[in-house]
């Protein structure tokens, strides 16, 4: 996951929702490796997931 640069400060103790979704049935990741990326990559930049939308 490519880290952002300049937005640590900005993101640091924020809260955010993650939506995952599958958009065919032949989708390569899974919506469990979707949210697995995003809550490592929101650890990194110091941010809390405290929602998550699935579409399925």
């Amino acid at each position: 996951m490519p880290q952002a640069t300049g937005a640590s400060t900005f993101l640091a103790g924020a809260h955010a929702a993650q939506y995952v979704r599958m958009s065919t049935d032949h989708q390569q990741y899974s919506t469990n490796n979707q949210k697995r990326a995003i809550a490592d990559f929101a650890a990194s930049q110091d941010v809390t997931v405290v929602a998550t939308y699935e579409d399925g």
